[in-house]
């Protein structure tokens, strides 16, 4: 339920104070949640909440977070969009997989032959 919390935290987070978000992501870290996953993943879907992990000020505690933060953090310092580093360290926490499905299948499947047609004399109807 917590993780709940925090992404609808994170999907609204442009509509409160940045001080007000980052006091609430620090209680849920509190309550034993394990925020990196979490944290990166909704940073992933939201650009206002990457940027505010991104840009989390050095004299407020940090947010519960672990070596997915860290990795987000890392990205950013070297450039990257606060949104895409989180993306593209959930995607090197996964191992390359693609998301919630797992990895990429090597190949595609083989597709049908082609659209059914109805065959002269049968048809299915008028439009």
């Amino acid at each position: 339920m917590l993780t709940a919390v925090l992404e609808r935290t994170a999907e609204t987070c442009e509509e409160h104070e940045p001080r007000r978000v980052r006091e609430l992501v620090r209680r849920l870290a509190v309550g034993g949640l394990p925020l990196d996953a979490a944290l990166v993943r909704s940073a992933g879907r939201s650009a206002a909440f990457a940027r505010l992990l991104a840009e989390w000020p050095a004299e407020e505690p940090e947010p519960g977070g672990g070596p997915l933060l860290a990795r987000m953090r890392e990205l950013v310092a070297e450039g990257r969009d606060p949104q895409y580093a989180a993306a593209e360290a959930e995607r090197g926490a996964d191992g390359g997989a693609a998301g919630p499905a797992g990895p990429l299948p090597a190949q595609r499947p083989p597709r049908a032959a082609g659209l059914p047609v109805p065959k002269p004399g049968r048809a299915h109807g008028t439009l």
